[in-house]
């Protein structure tokens, strides 16, 4: 693990090459979604469907805030 004053880059975390590999191979796709319903659902609410143990719009407030995060960190 790189010092604390270093940067992370991929090639001192593998949490972060697999976060980029990630979005390099599907990262597009979501942002692609998540733009076709931002634009289909204007002036709608959205119903996502429960899935057994998981708190799907918690997930994505979680995600939103990390990538938040993230891009201010991004040098």
């Amino acid at each position: 693990m790189p010092r604390p004053e270093e940067p992370l880059t991929i090639r001192n975390d593998m949490q972060l090459l697999m976060f980029m590999r990630l979005w390099t191979s599907q990262g597009s796709l979501a942002l692609r979604a998540a733009s076709s319903l931002v634009d289909r659902s204007e002036g709608r609410r959205i119903e996502i469907p429960e899935k057994q143990g998981r708190d799907i719009k918690a997930e994505i407030v979680q995600m939103h805030k990390h990538l938040s995060t993230l891009l201010d960190r991004i040098v």
